[in-house]
């Protein structure tokens, strides 16, 4: 949960960063969706958890896309 904050402090590019965080979305969906399928007890909160990770990774994503370069 740290890396979006070193990411950030870092100065890494957005060249990297964008792909990185898309593959990080894009595992999260698929985390989520397992959690679903399985009908596990805890998928609600892990939902929750999740939506939180998520928000966070669009949010650097989309101050990736739109801070010049």
């Amino acid at each position: 949960m740290l890396a979006p904050l070193i990411g950030r402090a870092t100065g890494a590019e957005p060249a990297v960063t964008i792909p990185v965080s898309v593959v990080a979305l894009v595992f999260d969906v698929r985390a989520v969706r397992r959690f679903w399928l399985a009908e596990h007890r805890w998928r609600w909160p892990i939902t929750g958890l999740y939506g939180v990770v998520m928000i966070m990774i669009f949010g650097l994503l989309i101050d990736d896309v739109v801070r010049p370069l």
